[in-house]
């Protein structure tokens, strides 16, 4: 929540003192108007669900399913998310600039796509009948998965005004938090039924959940564009089809004007 302070809009006059609450009204009157931005939060959470659910539960399976292996486990392990996280984020985010060269909303295919292959491949991990085999499907799972997070921060900050980037982040960051539940929830689970098939179909849902979010916000936001109320016309449709969307950040900003100009006229 303290990152909705960050970037506080210039409130002149009696709001000048509770700007806090202001951008913290501003910031949820932008997310609750706009449907896809409200996707792409659904999406991340269920994106931080996966990772946090694999990145807690992934080296007791290991332990259970290869005994005696531990030390080779730890040191590929951290290799994986090291090197093979880092690498997937950085590519991740090359491609999504290449990619938005078509429109912005095309970032989105990076976090679709390798998150698709991600709920695959850890399926394919569990499945693994030799202790290399499993760590070979690991490394491809986590270069599929690490992909997201530059492509949706990205398209989350187009679809909004720039008074309320830094709330969304707050918003955004928060989600993690949540995304700790997922842990819990299969740790609750596995105490009835083997840990393998609780892995199986957790993390693989939750994965796919989420390139299936993701998808369906790629697809809304140039419609939501093109209904788009506040100084709609051709143009407007135009830059919907291509998947632009910045009009709809300009008539974002306006909304966030009035409301403004409301909190001005509350206080007075």
């Amino acid at each position: 929540l303290a990152a909705l302070a960050l970037r506080a809009p210039r409130v002149p006059g009696p709001l000048a003192g509770r700007v806090p609450l202001a951008r913290f009204r501003a910031t949820a009157a932008a997310i609750r108007g706009h449907r896809p931005v409200q996707l792409l939060l659904a999406a991340s959470l269920l994106r931080f669900s996966a990772g946090l659910a694999v990145g807690t539960w992934v080296a007791p399976w290991a332990r259970l399913r290869f005994p005696g292996r531990e030390a080779e486990f730890a040191v590929v392990k951290s290799f994986i998310s090291g090197v093979g996280g880092t690498a997937s984020a950085v590519v991740g985010g090359l491609v999504s600039d290449r990619l938005c060269e078509a429109g912005e909303l095309c970032r989105l295919w990076v976090p679709v796509v390798g998150l698709a292959l991600a709920s695959l491949f850890w399926w394919l991990t569990l499945c693994a009948e030799s202790f290399e085999a499993a760590m070979g499907l690991l490394l491809v799972q986590f270069l599929s998965a690490e992909c997201w997070f530059g492509p949706t921060v990205a398209v989350i900050q187009s679809q909004l005004p720039a008074e309320v980037h830094g709330g969304a982040q707050g918003v955004f960051s928060v989600l993690m938090v949540g995304g700790n539940l997922a842990p819990l929830l299969i740790g609750v689970a596995q105490a009835n039924g083997p840990l393998v098939a609780v892995l199986a179909a957790v993390p693989a849902a939750l994965y796919a959940a989420s390139a299936v979010a993701f998808a369906l916000a790629m697809a809304l936001c140039p419609h939501a564009a093109a209904l788009e109320g506040d100084g709609g016309g051709p143009g407007l449709a135009a830059d919907a089809e291509a998947g632009a969307c910045a009009p709809r950040a300009r008539a974002r900003r306006s909304s966030f004007q009035r409301l403004q100009e409301s909190l001005l006229q509350e206080a007075n």
